[in-house]
């Protein structure tokens, strides 16, 4: 019973302290229509997409600023959203590296397939990873940053739209 007791009290702890546990991280697999919902969905807030993949060296070294970036800011109305660009069979692979770096916002793999590049490319055209898209509370995209590694641009970016 005490250790039952302990449990809640230390679980209860951490959902005030608004610290996720890794078992909280999840992805989606979710085609470009499920992807652009996610974004849709939180209108009034800033939204930054990082686009990575684990095939990206640079993607990985960025993506723990990117989560504290996320922690610093989430009561100010930031809302981060990572897009892994791997293969929908990668997810476990990709769920692992979400929960070693405490990802505990909205995780998808877009689905590869010709429409869904297609319907991507015209709304998100870019080279190659890391890509970051930022949104400003209107849902609109302000900027899209590709091959940025540097996260105090972006952070300052995102700290101007939050004032907005």
């Amino acid at each position: 019973m005490l250790r039952i007791l302990l449990s809640c009290a230390i679980g209860l702890g951490l959902l005030l302290s608004g610290t996720a546990r890794a078992d909280e991280v999840t992805v989606k697999i979710a085609n470009i229509q499920e992807f652009e919902k996610a974004i849709a969905a939180h209108k009034g807030k800033v939204v930054v997409v990082d686009v990575w993949g684990l095939f990206c060296a640079p993607c990985k070294a960025k993506f723990p600023s990117v989560v504290k970036m996320y922690k610093d800011y989430a009561k100010e109305g930031l809302v981060v959203i990572s897009l892994s660009l791997d293969e929908p069979d990668q997810e476990k692979e990709v769920l692992a590296f979400l929960k070693k770096n405490d990802a505990d916002f909205p995780n998808f793999i877009l689905k590869d397939t010709e429409e869904n590049k297609d319907a991507w490319d015209k709304r998100f055209p870019f080279m190659s990873p890391p890509v970051m898209h930022i949104f400003g509370r209107d849902g609109k995209l302000v900027k899209s940053l590709e091959r940025q590694k540097e996260i105090d641009m972006i952070e300052q970016m995102v700290k101007e739209q939050l004032k907005k």
